[in-house]
C-alpha cells in the first residue's frame, strides 16, 4: 500500500518511560565487542600454533569459537572479523553524522553547543500487547475522489525559520521517504542521516544481501549463542515480542516456507528470473517451528537459533526501522519527522506549519489510477506525541498460481483467508505491522474483535467489503 501524507501539529511531548540509550552504546559498542571477541580468539589460536612449531601447509580445522560453529577455518574468522570491523566503522560514521546534525540544529535554534544524541525507543525484551494506544485518529472518507498523488521526491523547502526536508529513496525492496522538520540547515542534515540509517539497517537485516548479519546468524543455527550487534539483537527481540503478542500468528520462522513458495530473493529478481512458472507446482509444506526455542541474551549480546530454524523479519523490519529512525531523528532535536518505508509509517513531533497529520489509505483492490483508490483518511489531532500506521495485504507481491508472500505459520502454506488487506494504527510501527499481519491470518470472523479488544484502530478489507472499528472516540465515518 502506498500512502499520501501531510502533516500535523503537536502541542505537548510525552516522556518515554524507557530509559534513553546513548547511540554510541546502543549501536557501535555492541558491534565492537563482537569484533574484540573474535580477534581475541584468533590471537590465542595464532599463539598456540606458533608455540607448537607446526609448519603444515594444510592446517587442521580450528577449534570452535564461542561465536562460530565447528569447522570454521582461520580464513573464516579473518573474514568475519573484517566484516564486524567494517560494520563498526559504518555505525561510528553514522553516529558522527547524527551528532553533527544535532549540533547544527542546536546552533540554528540558538541553544548550547552540548549534544546528547539518544535513542528513546525500547528493545522489547518481552511481549508488549497493544493496549490503550495514544494515536487515535479520526477516520473519514476523502471529501473528493481522486487518484493518489505522485510519490515524494527529494527536496528541501523553508518556511520562516523552519525547514522541511524530504528524501525519497528506493530501499528494502520498496519506495521509501523521510520528511524532517527542523530549523535552518539541520533539517537537510537530519534527512540525509535518516537515509544513511535506512541503508545501515537494511545491510544488517536483509535476507537478500548475502553477507548481511542476519544471514550470518541464520547460517549458524544450531551452533549455540552467536554474538550480534545491537541492531540485530533489537530486531530478533522485537520479532519474538511480536510472535508472543499475536499468539504465534506473526512468526518469522516461516523462512523455509517463504523460500519454498518461490520468494527466495528480492521480489524483482524472483519475477525477472521466471520464478512465476517455476513456483506453480504443488508445495510440500509444514507448520513453522515458532520462536519458542530462540534464545536472546541482551546482556551478552548473543542470539541462539535452534538447528534448522531460520528467521525472516518480513514487513516488521520496515516497521521497526521506521521506529528506530523516527526515534533517533527526534532524539537529535528535530521538531518533527515522518518516516514512510513502503507504507509502514511512523511520525513524531510537530509537522511544520500544517494543522494535523493526515494519512491516506489506498485500496489495493483497485488500480492505481482508480478514482476511489484513496478510500479513507486518518487525521491525527494536534497533541499526538507519535503514531504509526501499517498495512498488510495479500494483493501485492503475488506470483505463480495465486501465491503471495504471506505465509500462515499454522500450516506453512500461503494464507487463504477472506481478508485481503488490513491497516492498523498504533504508537509503534513494529507493533502495528505485527497486528496487521495477525489480522489477515485471523480472517473477518475473528480479527475485528481481537483488534477492538486490544484498543487498535483498524480498517479491514475483504474482496467486496470494508470493515472498520466502530468507535465513536475516533469520529464517525462520513462522506
Amino acid at each position: 500500500m502506498r500512502t499520501n501524507t501531510s502533516t500535523g501539529r503537536r502541542t505537548s511531548r510525552r516522556t518515554n518511560s524507557t530509559a534513553s540509550k546513548i547511540v554510541s552504546a546502543g549501536l557501535a559498542t555492541a558491534t565492537c565487542v563482537g569484533l574484540v571477541g573474535v580477534i581475541g580468539i584468533r590471537t590465542a589460536q595464532d599463539s598456540a600454533a606458533a608455540d607448537s612449531g607446526s609448519t603444515s601447509e594444510a592446517a587442521a580445522p580450528i577449534a570452535a569459537a564461542p561465536t562460530t560453529t565447528d569447522g570454521y577455518t582461520q580464513a573464516d574468522l579473518d573474514a568475519y572479523a573484517a566484516q564486524l570491523d567494517a560494520e563498526a566503522q559504518r555505525l561510528a560514521d553514522y553516529r558522527d553524522q547524527l551528532i553533527n546534525a544535532a549540533a547544527t540544529l542546536q546552533q540554528s535554534a540558538g541553544g548550547s553547543s552540548g549534544v546528547s544524541v539518544t535513542d528513546p525507543a525500547a528493545v522489547p525484551s518481552q511481549a508488549q500487547a497493544p493496549s490503550a494506544a495514544s494515536a487515535k485518529p479520526r477516520v473519514t472518507k476523502p471529501a473528493a475522489k481522486a487518484a493518489p498523488p505522485p510519490q515524494p521526491q527529494s527536496h528541501t523547502k523553508s518556511s520562516r525559520a523552519m525547514t522541511t526536508a524530504v528524501r525519497a529513496v528506493r530501499a528494502m525492496g520498496t519506495d521509501c521517504s523521510v520528511t524532517c522538520y527542523a530549523p535552518g540547515e539541520s533539517g537537510q542534515l537530519l534527512a540525509d542521516v535518516a537515509v544513511a540509517r535506512i541503508e545501515l539497517l537494511e545491510d544488517c537485516w536483509s535476507r537478500f544481501r548475502e553477507h548481511s548479519e542476519l544471514n550470518r546468524l541464520n547460517a549458524r543455527a544450531g551452533s549455540g549463542p552467536v554474538r550480534c550487534s545491537a541492531d540485530l539483537i533489537r530486531l530478533v527481540a522485537t520479532m519474538k515480542a511480536a510472535w508472543e503478542m499475536t499468539g504465534g500468528l506473526f512468526d518469522p520462522t516461516v523462512l523455509t516456507s517463504v523460500k519454498a513458495a518461490g520468494y527466495d530473493a528480492d521480489f524483482a529478481t524472483v519475477i525477472a528470473r521466471g520464478a512465476i512458472a517455476a513456483s506453480s507446482a504443488a508445495l510440500v509444506v509444514e507448520p513453522a517451528p515458532g520462536m519458542a526455542g530462540v534464545v536472546i541474551d541482551e546482556e551478552l549480546s548473543t542470539v541462539a537459533l535452534p538447528s534448522g530454524v531460520g528467521i525472516d523479519p518480513g514487513a516488521i523490519g520496515k516497521g521497526l526501522a521506521a521506529d528506530i529512525i523516527a526515534g533517533e531523528i527526534m532524539g537529535a532535536g528535530a521538531d518533527g519527522v515522518l518516516v514512510n518505508l513502503g507504507g509502514d509509517i511512523v511520525f513524531a513531533g510537530t509537522p511544520g506549519d500544517d494543522p494535523a497529520w493526515l494519512i491516506a489509505i489506498e485500496d489495493e483492490r483497485v488500480g492505481v489510477d482508480h478514482p476511489e483508490r484513496v478510500f479513507r483518511q486518518l487525521e491525527f489531532e494536534p497533541g499526538i506525541e507519535r503514531g504509526a500506521i501499517a498495512t498488510s495485504t495479500t494483493l501485492k507481491r503475488v506470483w505463480g498460481n495465486g501465491r503471495h508472500h504471506l505465509i500462515d505459520p499454522r500450516t506453512g502454506d500461503v494464507s487463504r483467508g477472506d481478508l485481503v488487506q488490513a491497516t492498523v494504527v498504533d504508537d509503534f510501527g513494529w507493533r502495528a505491522e505485527a497486528a496487521a499481519t495477525a489480522a489477515l491470518l485471523m480472517g473477518a470472523g475473528r480479527a475485528p474483535q481481537w483488534l477492538k479488544d486490544h484498543d487498535l484502530v483498524s480498517v479491514l478489507l475483504t474482496r467486496d467489503a470494508v470493515i472498520e472499528l466502530d468507535d465513536t472516540r475516533i469520529g464517525a465515518t462520513h462522506d
